[in-house]
């Protein structure tokens, strides 16, 4: 009886021949396997606010190397997290590694936006100093602890760590207090593709903090990061930035709570900015008949903003309202002018009744005097057309 196992070479399936590829080594198997969880992780810390370029420098830095060592045990406890409701996807970054991926990365920001005179905040405090500012970040976080609640979360894992990662992450448990605290907007965010303004998913906020870096908070400010699930990256960053530079111009003080309260007051009008450019933006793309914007075109609509709707309804407003506005004011100004013109066409029709009523009797007085004086009746009415013309001269009329 003949063999049906299919060679290594070739096999018949319906009439057509396939080629099987050489079986993939456990080795292989596995380096393609984290580099595609490494690829997703950097996908997911892009979504938060930051750029590839930042992204890559810090994957490729000696320290994240190392850490990469641990990525697979850190999948194990993130997914134990995630079935038991404690984590978020999109956030899984932020806590990896106790917070040395998050704390590479916002440095990469801090430097594009810092200045030089930033980079002299810094000083050193010395033993004294260093005891000071641990004592005041442990007061900040006790009362931010207290204010917010169950709105606060400590991040930091003082329990040590487990044997497999010791050398590595009980150096960065040491170095990063960390811990996060929700950021309610005073006023509703808008959402994406809803008319809906007030869903509690799209108003989550959070901000983390990894207080205890160097000269914080006595001369530099806090490493922050600020995250939401449904804003864009780019608006993303734009908070991040605002609120690096108000936490340098807090330096000095713990400044935490006020960065909260500015991020809380400012987020909505921050939205609807943005959603004007890039409403803006769009329109004057779609205006453009020229090839130079037929792509941009297309991949616009292909991309499909979630904002454009709400952009357009947004300016369509804008210029009704505008138009509104300038009817009323030349009704106001019609209305304050009317009076007045009646007034005058009224003194005018007057003036004219009352100099034919002159002219006229100029015309009969000359007429009855020449009767008088016994001229003819042709003498009397050129008497009567002379003293009307030379009446209505007399008023400014021909």
């Amino acid at each position: 009886m003949a063999s049906t196992t299919p060679t290594a070479e070739k096999s018949v399936n319906n009439g057509n021949a396939f080629s099987l590829a050489p079986k993939m080594t456990q080795a292989q198997c596995e380096r393609e396997r984290k580099g595609r969880k490494i690829q997703t992780l950097k996908t997911d810390v892009i979504r938060l606010g930051f750029h590839a370029q930042e992204v890559d420098e810090v994957f490729a830095s000696t320290e994240i190397e190392k850490l990469l060592l641990l990525l697979q045990e850190e999948e194990g406890d993130a997914t134990a997290k995630n079935k038991e409701g404690e984590n978020h996807n999109h956030l899984r970054p932020l806590t990896l590694w106790n917070g040395e991926l998050l704390k590479q990365l916002i440095a990469r920001v801090e430097e594009e936006s810092s200045s030089e005179e930033d980079d002299k905040l810094v000083a050193d405090q010395g033993t004294e100093g260093e005891a000071e500012e641990e004592e005041l970040r442990e007061e900040e976080m006790q009362v931010l602890e207290a204010i917010y609640a169950e709105g606060f979360q400590l991040l930091s894992n003082n329990s040590g760590s487990s044997s497999s990662s010791s050398g590595v992450l009980s150096s960065i448990e040491n170095n990063n207090l960390r811990y996060r605290v929700e950021v309610k907007p005073t006023q509703p965010l808008h959402m994406a593709n809803s008319d809906d303004e007030s869903t509690d998913i799209n108003n989550i906020c959070h901000l983390y903090v990894i207080a205890n870096r160097r000269g914080y908070p006595l001369s530099s400010p806090p490493m922050i990061w600020f995250t939401n699930s449904t804003l864009p990256e780019v608006l993303l960053r734009r908070i991040n930035i605002k609120l690096h530079e108000k936490a340098r111009e807090l330096s000095g003080q713990p400044a935490v709570y006020d960065l909260m309260e500015y991020a809380a007051e400012g987020i909505a009008d921050w939205q609807v900015q943005y959603m004007k450019e890039e409403g803006l933006s769009r329109e004057r793309i779609e205006r453009s008949d020229s090839e130079e914007y037929a792509y941009q075109r297309k991949k616009l609509r292909a991309a499909g903003k979630p904002y454009a709707h709400n952009d357009v309804l947004i300016e369509q407003q804008r210029l009704t309202d505008e138009t509104n506005k300038r009817r009323q004011e030349q009704v106001r100004f019609e209305m304050e002018t009317l009076t007045s013109r009646l007034a005058g066409n009224f003194l005018h029709q007057q003036m004219n009744e009352r100099v034919k009523e002159e002219v006229d009797a100029a015309g009969r007085r000359a007429m009855n005097d020449a009767l008088c004086r016994g001229e003819g009746r042709d003498e009397a009415r050129k008497a009567a057309e002379d003293a009307e013309e030379k009446m209505r001269k007399f008023h400014g009329l021909k």
